[in-house]
């Protein structure tokens, strides 16, 4: 009995030392986590603790899927790796997360600029379902790791800038499949002019998104109505961040920034037995390359070779452009002259680079142009929303730079030209168009100068003999362009008179694209 009576003294001496259990999904100020245990979310979806990746023999702290372990979205000490298993995770009396080594020398801490100058009061970390690990104190949320993304995008996780405190929230992919620290490739909003997300390899840029046109982030395709999540993009005087949330709460999604070409590849986790599907990249076609067509140019995949200059604009390097199309980009065929210049629309399209644009959310789209014709430096301008018949204006004052042709949901832009170029306000595609109904109009026009020249003849044969065999006339009469006629041929009759009898037809021409007009007869 005195045994137990020790044995159990000795226990609760100790208990303040002994580390998690497996099974709860918080941690407080008395506890931590060593290399071994882990905490698993409440509803056992993800799970935090110690892990090497590939085939590194390094230790990092981070958060994995239960159903997939080798599925990382976020890791704490993605810089400062363990050389072995001695990490232990704990949180102090302000609450901040403090990952140490065997030798209790600091390897990771958590953002502490957040946190009140003295100790807060019960400080609780708490891993959620939602994939996020939260300090929180009496309700508040003092820290999490929402705020400081990896290379994963997963459902409400918000990638943009706090105005407030200056948190600048992006992905980074991973250096590779063994290295998790901070590779080549950024996910990231840029600031100046309207934002749009930029990925960059290192310094270079890969890929634009565009600017948010109120259905998407214009040059993301993908980013479209489906029954699996839903976009939100936000952008106010206090926050700018672009998050999705899946439509189903049960279903995981995430999208993760390669570490090989910068692109986001969407997963879905299906079942147990299929795993995680793979979707399409967020960026796929040659069109996506950034300014693959140069200045003043536009990529249209529809087309061979894809670039081609806008209207009113000329290969800079003719000789180069034939060559390799887009190289060199496009310059203008007469200068602007900030008086009398006017404009050309190129519809349906990702709108160039807003890095040296101008935006309004509140004026109309005739008082935007007012603005750009006013002032000499606007090179073009355009809706900043294109729902609802359009809003807001858009004004650009440099080179129009990565242009793209988009068959769904994409912008008008109002390109500024010279006036000598308007009477040539022909995009490429418009010109392709022009030509096919002038073809159009020749064949048609040939068709029905035939059958008036055949009738003609009819007519004169007719009456060359209507002393033996009466006359003939030919009418018309039609509604909305669909045309009867009629040949009649007049006889005499005992009476004196005549009598008419006849053949009747329906022509329907080609229609040029247009409404059909209603016409009174």
């Amino acid at each position: 009995m005195a045994g137990f009576i020790l044995l159990l003294f000795g226990t609760l001496i100790w208990w303040p030392c002994v580390t998690l259990s497996v099974t709860v999904d918080s941690l407080n100020a008395t506890g931590s986590i060593r290399d071994g245990d882990t905490m698993v979310s409440a509803g056992a979806i993800f799970e935090l603790g110690f892990f090497s990746p590939g085939s590194s023999t390094k230790r990092y702290l981070g958060i994995w899927y239960t159903n997939s372990k080798t599925s990382v979205p976020w890791v704490a000490n993605r810089e400062t790796p363990l050389n072995d298993s001695s990490g232990v995770l704990h949180v102090t009396n302000q609450g901040v997360l403090v990952l140490v080594d065997g030798d209790g020398n600091n390897v990771w801490s958590s953002n502490a600029s957040r946190l009140p100058s003295s100790p807060v009061g019960r400080p609780v970390v708490q891993l959620l379902d939602s994939g996020n690990l939260v300090v929180i104190d009496s309700g508040n949320f003092i820290w999490q790791s929402f705020d400081y993304p990896c290379d994963t995008f997963i459902a409400g996780m918000k990638i943009g800038k706090d105005f407030r405190t200056g948190l600048d929230r992006y992905l980074s992919s991973w250096t590779n499949p063994n290295d998790p620290s901070p590779g080549m490739f950024t996910y990231r909003f840029e600031l100046s002019g309207f934002p749009e997300v930029m990925v960059r390899d290192n310094s270079t840029i890969r890929f634009r998104s565009g600017p948010y046109n109120g259905v998407r982030l214009s040059g993301m395709l993908e980013m479209k109505e489906n029954p699996i999540y839903t976009y939100d993009f936000v952008f106010n005087e206090q926050d700018l961040y672009l998050t999705f949330t899946a439509r189903n709460s049960s279903t995981l999604l995430r999208g993760v920034l390669s570490s090989e070409d910068g692109s986001i590849i969407p997963f879905t986790w299906i079942d147990p037995n299929r795993g995680w599907i793979q979707n399409l990249p967020l960026y796929i076609d040659n069109c996506d390359r950034y300014a693959l067509c140069g200045a003043n140019g536009i990529c249209d995949n529809n087309r061979s070779p894809v670039c081609s200059c806008l209207s009113g604009f000329s290969p800079n390097n003719p000789k180069e452009w034939d060559a390799v199309p887009g190289s060199g980009g496009c310059r203008r065929n007469t200068q602007l002259n900030c008086s009398g210049d006017g404009y050309i629309t190129v519809s349906n399209v990702k709108v160039p680079e807003t890095k040296h644009s101008w935006f309004n959310y509140s004026i109309n789209l005739q008082e935007c142009k007012d603005m750009c014709s006013s002032d000499c430096g606007c090179t073009a301008y355009a809706n900043l929303d294109i729902t609802n018949g359009g809003s807001g204006c858009l004004l650009w004052f440099t080179d129009l730079n990565d242009m793209r042709y988009i068959t769904d949901s994409g912008h008008d832009i109002y390109v500024k030209v010279a006036a000598s170029e308007l009477a040539q306000n022909k995009s490429p595609r418009r010109v392709a168009k022009a030509n096919n109904r002038t073809r159009i109009v020749a064949i048609t026009s040939a068709l029905s100068a035939g059958v008036l020249i055949a009738v003609l003849t009819v007519v004169l044969c007719l009456r060359w003999k209507k002393k033996l065999k009466g006359e003939a006339i030919v009418s018309f009469s039609g509604v909305n362009d669909v045309i009867t006629k009629e040949l009649l041929f007049f006889f005499p009759n005992r009476h004196g008179g005549y009598s008419a009898t006849g053949i009747q037809w329906n022509w329907l021409p080609i229609q040029l694209n247009r409404p059909a007009i209603p016409r009174k007869y």
